[in-house]
């Protein structure tokens, strides 16, 4: 664990109340004879970290083996509400096939908030005190539960504090009505804070150092930090987005500001209304 916590205190921005308690939970799980399967709920605003950390979490424990991690994502796997029982029933043999093979397995759950509502409540047999379950005993597995908090714009009116009370404190809505909080199987709710300009410039210098188009020692460019979205309204200090459209404008720099070998190619995906035209009109303008 001493690797993972080194890894996310050098590459994980204002998550310190995410770094301390993700290893405490997880070295515990590890080091003594579990009760229960851990449950981690991350929730956050995009761009935050929750997806850096699953994956800094899966590459740290289980090095090169990711047969033993499994990924779930509501918008790929789970986009019909009226296939409830066939998605419960793949989730739960993917699950107990992969418990069976691997014990220690990994699962991470992507994108709750836009799961078919109860879809949840099928993993809560392998969540519980009371293993073996059917011979199987889960209690060495670690869930990963990701979701969005809600969008900014609810917090426009709240101050710097209130915001971060917010965060701490509530629970993702993709899990308030959930059998699985009802029986308090989450091991611990982690908030990811929102990013403030500051951080969205280190996220933006490792994405340039990263891709070769900056040396150590050159400052940024503050252009690029203000191609970020910031709310709320009067002090413009969290940005909506986080570390997420940096790859967007880093790309597009590294494009013009070098050599390109063909041309560059951006995958814009995504529900109605999330942004895609939106950055497209952004982009055209500035270019």
């Amino acid at each position: 664990m001493q690797g993972l916590s080194y890894a996310m205190n050098q590459k994980l921005y204002r998550q310190h109340l995410v770094i301390g308690p993700t290893v405490k939970h997880l070295r515990g799980h590890v080091e003594t004879p579990p009760k229960k399967a851990l449950v981690f709920s991350f929730h956050g605003l995009p761009g935050t970290g929750k997806n850096f950390v699953s994956s800094m979490i899966a590459e740290h424990m289980y090095a090169k083996e990711c047969q033993y991690v499994h990924y779930f994502s509501a918008t790929k796997d789970f986009i019909h509400e009226g296939k409830l029982e066939e998605y419960q029933y793949i989730i739960k043999q993917r699950i107990v096939a992969a418990v069976q093979a691997c014990p220690q397995s990994l699962f991470i759950f992507d994108e709750m908030d836009k799961m078919p509502s109860g879809i949840m409540d099928v993993v809560k047999p392998y969540l519980e005190f009371n293993q073996p379950v059917d011979g199987t005993d889960y209690r060495h597995s670690v869930f990963l539960f990701l979701s969005f908090d809600r969008l900014p714009g609810i917090y426009s009116n709240m101050g710097e504090y209130n915001i971060i009370m917010v965060a701490f404190f509530e629970i993702p809505d993709a899990l308030k009505n959930s059998d699985l909080v009802r029986s308090s199987l989450i091991s611990a709710y982690i908030p990811f804070l929102p990013l403030e300009r500051r951080h969205m410039e280190k996220c933006i210098i490792d994405g340039l150092f990263a891709k070769g188009y900056y040396q150590y020692g050159i400052q940024i460019d503050h252009d690029l930090v203000k191609q970020i979205f910031y709310f709320p309204k009067d002090t413009q200090l969290f940005s909506t987005t986080g570390c997420k459209r940096v790859a967007t404008v880093k790309h597009l720099r590294g494009h013009v500001e070098t050599h390109p070998k063909r041309p560059l190619v951006l995958s814009f995906h995504g529900l109605s209304g999330t942004g895609k035209n939106f950055v497209s009109s952004l982009i055209a303008n500035d270019m």
